[in-house]
């Protein structure tokens, strides 16, 4: 047992970094500035950094407030459960300024989500070998059963809890990885995909059923994922319907957008209301083209096609991704326009077509941000304007000093699309210096 003083927060990783009484640096997940701490050591660093469990706060921070869920720091998923809603968006901000290395003031404060619980409409849960449904313990591959989260819309939580009890009542789930609920709200209707490891198991047959079987479900798909790594949806992978008794239609704001197996949709509907409202206003797209990059299923897209744009292309390489955004925009199909394309391909496709010219680019990569060929384009077509929209404030830092020869970085506006994690998205707006 150890005691430990902690003067600052890690935003990055969301642990308190403080000192022994003997001056070793020590990094405990659950603690938070100027608190005293007993802890229990887990880890000792080569550098001689201590890593802890947190036993007893015996000196609590005036931002503490108690935690509302026995599985907090077990799940991997929260980790500002303890952390007053006030101090998280504080060091959320803090976090996207110093990746970017800009002066606290030069970063907008952050859009809180609406709603700072029971906000997040997708639920991906690892089937475990005693039937947890839950996620990966930290640095582990032990499934913790995630039952009573506090972040899942509660209609996710109402169909887990029935998958639980058939699981006690007997329900094989043989073969089965991941179950994937996807909520279409406000409607509370759910899209589900049962992930098997082979199209012919138990469980593509009985879990599939019993979903099939539940009000609030109005699709269910089983997609085959054989691949031996952690990733939940294989790209080669076969994808069929089970069942189907109408759409899963999701409304971000005005936006309606239909939810698919492997189609990108954000997790926070509310949230990301606000974050494609600040898009569309950074972009200034009334009466201009729009290429919008990784579109998902659309939302982007089809919220600059109501903002005015004169016509938006969407470029996204997920086929079911595309399908379920065509099938939003058929009230604006003259308007908005979207591609099975790789945007690693996009240069190519510029070239070789008569597409026409954009002068505003909407980009929203994954976490591993930008490829050198995307930025090698964006350099050589020279939009006027770059909205960037990012779920990783290291990589948006990383790529914008890529773009800093030919671009100005003229705003940053954190959204917290993820409330009481550690993640923050980011709309950023870049203006091309030749316009300036």
């Amino acid at each position: 047992m150890g005691i430990a003083t902690i003067q600052t927060i890690d935003p990055t990783k969301a642990w308190g970094e403080g000192t022994t009484p003997q001056g070793a640096a020590v990094r405990l997940p659950g603690t938070l500035p100027s608190e005293i701490v007993s802890f229990r050591q887990t880890h000792l660093a080569r550098d001689g950094t201590v890593y802890g469990q947190l036993e007893e706060v015996q000196t609590p921070s005036q931002d503490r407030i108690p935690v509302i869920c026995p599985k907090f720091l077990l799940c991997g998923g929260c980790d500002y459960l303890h952390a007053t809603p006030e101090a998280e968006l504080r060091w959320k901000r803090t976090r996207v300024a110093e990746a970017l290395q800009l002066p606290l003031v030069s970063v907008e404060p952050v859009v809180p989500s609406p709603q700072p619980l029971y906000y997040r409409a997708v639920a991906k849960w690892v089937v475990g070998a005693q039937g947890e449904l839950g996620s990966y313990r930290p640095r582990s591959h032990e499934v913790v059963d995630m039952k009573g989260c506090h972040i899942h819309a509660p209609v996710l939580e109402r169909v887990g809890d029935n998958l639980r009890q058939a699981i006690v009542d007997g329900l094989s789930f043989g073969g089965a990885r991941y179950i994937v609920l996807r909520a279409a709200l406000p409607r509370e209707i759910i899209h589900a995909t049962v992930v098997v490891y082979e199209p012919n198991c138990p469980a593509a047959t009985t879990v599939s059923q019993h979903l099939a079987g539940l009000p609030e479900v109005a699709e269910v798909w089983c997609h085959t994922n054989q691949l031996k790594t952690n990733a939940i949806f294989s790209a080669n992978g076969a994808t069929r319907c089970i069942y189907r008794s109408q759409s899963a239609v999701s409304l971000v704001g005005p936006t309606e957008q239909y939810l698919a197996t492997g189609a990108f949709a954000q997790i926070n509907p509310s949230a990301a209301a606000r974050l494609y409202d600040r898009v569309a206003k950074l972009a200034h797209c009334k009466g201009q083209a729009v290429l919008d990059l990784y579109a998902g299923s659309g939302g982007i897209s089809l919220t600059l096609a109501q903002a005015g744009a004169s016509f938006v292309l969407g470029i996204e390489r997920t086929p079911t991704a595309v399908a379920a955004a065509r099938r939003a925009a058929q009230s604006c199909k003259d308007r908005v326009q979207f591609i099975v394309q790789s945007v690693e391909e996009l240069g190519t496709l510029l070239k070789c077509s008569s597409i026409g010219t954009f002068p505003i680019w909407v980009v929203n990569p994954p976490r591993k941000g930008l490829s050198p060929k995307i930025i090698h384009t964006l350099i050589n077509y020279q939009p006027n304007r770059i909205i960037y929209v990012s779920c990783q404030p290291d990589t948006l830092a990383r790529d914008v000093d890529l773009l800093k020869e030919t671009y100005t970085l003229s705003s940053v506006q954190p959204v917290d699309m993820f409330p009481r994690t550690r993640h923050v998205e980011t709309v950023a707006c870049l203006e091309l210096r030749a316009c300036l």
